[in-house]
């Protein structure tokens, strides 16, 4: 009887280490898997750039009408984009959807007096 309540007591430590083996290894894994859910969640950001932009303007009336054309291309994942377009001391924005590798081309308008028109700049940005 002392043979067999030996054995038991073994096969209860077997028992136990079996049980601590699989709930380490369970938390190795996900650990594991976050750091790789992270990691790969971090290669991916948004990354906008502006491809290109374009102005042109004409007389209406008494006022100078400058359009704006811009192009942004995201090589990162989807996100959420603000474009900012500014002619002197005006700037206008807008917030649009970009998926991952898509392209879209934006257009402004801007309204300048017309005794004002001899010289300004035209900048575009986005975030």
């Amino acid at each position: 009887m002392g043979a067999e309540a030996k054995n038991a007591g073994l096969s209860t430590r077997s028992k136990r280490l079996v049980v601590w083996s699989i709930v380490g290894i369970t938390i190795l894994v996900v650990a594991l898997l976050g750091v790789v859910i992270y990691v790969t969640s971090m290669a991916r950001k948004p990354s906008v750039e502006i491809i290109s932009k374009n102005s042109s303007g004409e007389y209406q009336g008494t006022n100078y009408i400058v359009h704006v054309d811009a192009t942004i291309f995201n090589r990162g994942a989807d996100t959420t984009v603000t474009v900012f377009a500014k002619v002197r001391e005006q700037t206008q924005f807008q917030t649009i959807w970009l998926g991952s590798n898509q392209a879209k081309t934006l257009s402004f308008t801007f309204s300048l007096s017309a005794e004002s028109v001899m010289v300004y700049s035209v900048d575009v940005w986005a975030m």
